[in-house]
């Protein structure tokens, strides 16, 4: 009997992990969907699909506390506006270079948000997460150097747009009044609004012909479709593993990206790059799961 209920214990882990890995071959195909759009309004024509379906799917799993939906919320707002920049970088960035470079560079998200816990709450941090976040920064280091010069300035913001959503994820614990329904809903309707805005300034207006050929279809609903889905599934790996694993998505979202990235653009992946890529997801990972990063707080302090 006792057996029984260690393995029925077990199966959520599992389907936890193998949730894992879906949504890491999910979020890669968005990036790489993303990357082959027309040139001209790739990643507007991205934020704009991802936005409507949001909106689309968000309005009725919000129906019931659809009263509580305002833009009032000044927290609520910074949050979800640092979660919309970051959305518009990571989209525009997958355009300029390899997603799989883009995702890897975002993979550091943890270790910023554990920098930004220091200022925030005062937390501190044992000696062997700063030499893993030392690693981590060689590795993002060793990723671009081989990268033309005007790949830096996409690298800068992918640095800033991954220290914004650190921020999202900390303001994230003041807001659990606000039912997480809402909370996607709320970001879906921003996302929808500046995604038209950029858009239609953009001339996506005037290319609708273009955009919306068999093959723009196509990858226009991967991006909004899969992005939505993805929502979902992070939400639901969260609830079975934890919310910390949610950051492990993303790792295993770089290493499909990168064979996708072989495949399709005939990506050259040489051993620095390889080793530089280690260099980022490893110790990255050794700071999601490990239990030995953060020291304990004293309850007197």
């Amino acid at each position: 009997m006792g057996k029984m209920v260690e393995e029925t214990k077990a199966q959520p882990k599992g389907l936890g992990f193998m949730l894992i890995v879906i949504s890491g071959l999910l979020l890669a195909l968005i990036m790489e969907a993303t990357s082959v759009l027309d040139r001209d309004l790739d990643w507007q024509s991205a934020v704009l699909t991802r936005g409507l379906f949001g909106t689309i799917v968000g309005v009725p799993l919000a129906w019931r506390c659809l009263n509580q939906f305002t833009y009032r919320n000044k927290l609520l707002t910074i949050r979800n506006g640092f979660n919309a920049v970051f959305l518009f970088g990571i989209y525009f960035a997958v355009s300029k270079i390899l997603p799989a470079d883009a995702i890897a560079i975002t993979s550091t998200q943890p270790i910023w948000v554990a920098v930004l816990c220091i200022f925030w709450f005062g937390y501190r941090y044992f000696f062997r997460f700063w030499i893993a976040g030392l690693l981590a920064t060689i590795g993002v280091v060793i990723l671009v150097s081989a990268k033309p010069p005007d790949s830096l300035s996409v690298v800068a913001l992918l640095i800033v747009i991954t220290i914004l959503r650190g921020a999202a994820v900390i303001l994230l614990r003041s807001l659990k009044d606000v039912p997480p329904t809402i909370i996607a809903l709320h970001f879906s309707v921003m996302v929808l609004i500046s995604g038209a805005i950029v858009f239609f300034f953009s001339g996506g207006h005037h290319k609708l012909d273009t955009i919306l050929d068999a093959k723009g279809i196509t990858l226009l609903l991967i991006i909004g479709g899969g992005a939505t889905f993805f929502q979902i599934l992070q939400a639901k790996v969260a609830i079975i593993v934890g919310s910390m694993s949610t950051a492990v998505i993303i790792i295993v979202a770089v290493v499909f990206a990168y064979i996708m990235d072989i495949f399709l653009h005939h990506a050259h992946i040489n051993g620095m790059h390889i080793f530089g890529l280690l260099l980022v997801i490893l110790p990255t990972a050794w700071i999601v799961i490990s239990k030995h990063v953060q020291k304990p707080i004293d309850p007197k302090k």
